[in-house]
């Protein structure tokens, strides 16, 4: 209950701040409601209502309701880095472990990646860049396509905030892509297999 209380003391304060933003498209955007509440770490769903994984909100004109995949791979970067992928559609390991799998996994899945330099419990900022320090994260966004080569939008700003969880990447997220923003929370099943596209 903590959780779910501080996550959404994150999101309101993460609200105001964009509603102050001058920015038009940012004060008319709608703000997502998340009618959907994280089950406790180690407890799996103990109501209908409560699931692990979730995302409300849009980004370019594609809009998440709800439950996602999440899945969590180290970087094939230098630098100590995980990253979490969060799919709109059912995605498995096995399917991350494939060159290109972002025009391999269903057609028009929604992806967000998370960048996390040295993941600690606490609160990251995300910055609109991969040359991360300590306390930062990056975070981009594409949709899968078998047609084209997929485009990865960066977020400008916003809040992860990860749990302490020994065997999963938990957390959760604000982001704003320009006037777009999504929230949402996650328990990343660590996918051994998985790679970056």
């Amino acid at each position: 209950m903590r959780r779910a209380a501080r996550f959404f003391s994150i999101f309101s304060v993460a609200w105001i701040g964009c509603k102050a933003d001058p920015h038009p498209a940012q004060e008319n955007s709608a703000t997502p409601s998340l009618a959907i509440t994280p089950a406790r770490i180690g407890e799996g769903s103990t109501k209908p209502s409560e699931i692990d994984n979730a995302i409300e909100g849009s980004v370019n004109g594609y809009r998440f309701t709800g439950a996602v995949t999440a899945l969590s791979v180290l970087s094939d970067g230098a630098g100590a880095r995980t990253i979490v992928y969060l799919f709109s559609t059912l995605v498995t390991c096995t399917d991350l472990s494939f060159t290109g799998w972002d025009e391999r996994v269903p057609e028009g899945t929604g992806v967000v990646s998370l960048q996390l330099f040295a993941p600690t419990p606490g609160e990251l900022t995300v910055v609109p860049t991969d040359a991360l320090a300590a306390g930062q994260a990056s975070a981009t966004f594409t949709r899968t396509s078998r047609a084209k080569t997929p485009i990865w939008m960066t977020a400008k700003r916003g809040i992860v905030t990860l749990g302490a969880s020994e065997h999963l990447v938990s957390g959760e997220i604000v982001l704003w892509f320009g006037g777009d923003h999504l929230a949402g929370f996650f328990k990343a099943t660590r996918c051994p297999l998985g790679h970056e596209p």
